[in-house]
């Protein structure tokens, strides 16, 4: 029997499928991918991939890539339209959810989607990592994805690199810029850090693994122990202090990520 598995097989079919895509972001998600035209984006990538690429790895890689982000902004908006329908300041308001159901309905609806953004961003981090071997040092792809902790192979894979793109540690120095601004602290070291690039490979290396393991506790303790999430999401506290959406802070720096990683790519 022929297999019929989807796949993109030429550049009219990478074209009709970013057009989708886009389509679906905005009834998913209120908006295009913003930032990027993806159809130039994803028919560039298809095109290099022909020429310079000896398998479709990096391509489906990228394509598998994007779908995660799209999925895990669709649970950030997904979590939010909830928030403002049912718990927004305007609306009336219960001291527990155990009072109306409609609360608690929102409320496992926004715990549905945390959870499932848990993992989708532990995830992305892992699939991030690997294009960048990909981009960089193809022939410990396979090396990579058979590590015990591919964060920790990563590193030592990347150490060894002489040429790294520049887009992604001028990404790295922003989020802390950010990091630092969120927190209250306003140096010199935050000012430096707003048009700066953390230099590669260290402490670059030494410093982007951080981002993945703050999001780890939460992954983790959803994965194997008897979950976080739930306590905050089923909780009545007001917006900013509930600490699932405070995953909305890795989503922010997913995000900036992705766009840093679209301009390395487009760089080829």
């Amino acid at each position: 029997m022929a297999d019929k598995t989807f796949r993109i097989q030429s550049l009219e079919e990478a074209r009709k499928f970013s057009t989708f895509l886009d389509q679906y972001y905005a009834r998913r998600c209120g908006s295009g991918s913003t930032g990027i035209c993806l159809e130039h984006y994803i028919s560039t990538l298809y095109s290099y991939c022909q020429t310079h690429c000896t398998n479709g790895k990096l391509f489906n890689a990228v394509i598998d890539l994007e779908l995660t982000y799209l999925f895990m902004q669709r649970d950030c908006v997904s979590s939010a339209g909830v928030w403002n329908q049912w718990f927004a300041p305007d609306k009336p308001q219960v001291e527990t959810v155990l009072e109306d159901f409609n609360k608690f309905s929102g409320k496992m609806d926004i715990l549905y989607h945390f959870t499932s953004f848990s993992f989708r961003c532990r995830a992305f981090w892992d699939k991030y990592m690997g294009i960048l071997i990909l981009l960089y040092d193809a022939k410990n792809y396979d090396k990579y994805l058979r590590a015990r902790s591919r964060r920790n192979a990563f590193v030592k894979i990347a150490e060894k690199w002489e040429v790294f793109s520049p887009h992604i540690p001028k990404c790295l120095a922003k989020v802390l810029h950010d990091q630092r601004i969120q927190a209250g602290l306003r140096d010199k070291t935050t000012e430096l850090l707003k048009d700066y690039a953390i230099p590669f490979p260290h402490p670059f290396l030494n410093t982007m693994p951080s981002l993945i393991e703050a999001l780890d506790n939460i992954r983790t303790a959803e994965a194997h122990g008897t979950g976080m999430l739930r306590k905050w999401s089923l909780s009545m506290f007001p917006l900013d202090q509930s600490r699932d959406f405070g995953l909305i802070n890795h989503w922010n720096i997913a995000n900036s990520f992705m766009h840093s990683l679209r301009k390395t790519i487009l760089d080829r």
